[in-house]
Parts: structure tokens; C-alpha cells; sequence
């Protein structure tokens, strides 16, 4: 769900919510999935000035919800390219799946 944050129009109707209070220091966003699924519903709490996501709570089916909670964010702290350099070890066997 957060690596496809482009996509949510796609795949859910969004709705902004209602700030909680005058001065709310976050936005509300209520995403409700457009094909059936086991997901009824999702709210995703971000910062008004960043964007960042704070919490994300998922709503399923027969009043299950799962709350996640994101603290201590750091946004750009200057990873070095060779962080994500991946060597496939020998002997490995590939599989390529259309896109």
C-alpha cells in the first residue's frame, strides 16, 4: 500500500475527513478499496506540513482493525547509492515474470 501511494486514486475512492480539532496538526484521508476485498476500509493520518504518514489503520471484514504506527521519521538522510547494491549470490536461479 505505501510503496503505491500514486496509485490510491485508482484503486480506492478517497475522502478527506474532517481535521479533529481547530488546530490539527494532521490530515485525515479515509480510502475505501473500488473492487471488494478483504479490506473494508483504510485511514492514513499524515502531517499537515510534510506529508509524512503517521499512522495507517486497515479496517476488515467482521470489525478487525489493524492500527500501524510510524514515529521517529527521518526523510533524506543522504544514503549512499552503494546501500542498495545487491548481488545475486551463485547458484541462485532467477525468475522473470511479465509486468
Amino acid at each position: 500500500l505505501l510503496s503505491n501511494v500514486e496509485k490510491w486514486r485508482t484503486l480506492f475512492e478517497t475522502r478527506l475527513l474532517p481535521p479533529e480539532s481547530d488546530n490539527a496538526r494532521h490530515v485525515s484521508l479515509e480510502l475505501l478499496p473500488r473492487a471488494p476485498r478483504q479490506i473494508e476500509k483504510i485511514r492514513v493520518q499524515a502531517d499537515r506540513d510534510t506529508g509524512v504518514i503517521s499512522q495507517l489503520t486497515l479496517f476488515q471484514e467482521g470489525d478487525t482493525r489493524i492500527t500501524f504506527e510510524f514515529s521517529k521519521i527521518a526523510v533524506n538522510q543522504g544514503l549512499k547509492n552503494s546501500f542498495f547494491n545487491f548481488t545475486i549470490p551463485p547458484d541462485t536461479e532467477i525468475l522473470e515474470y511479465p509486468r
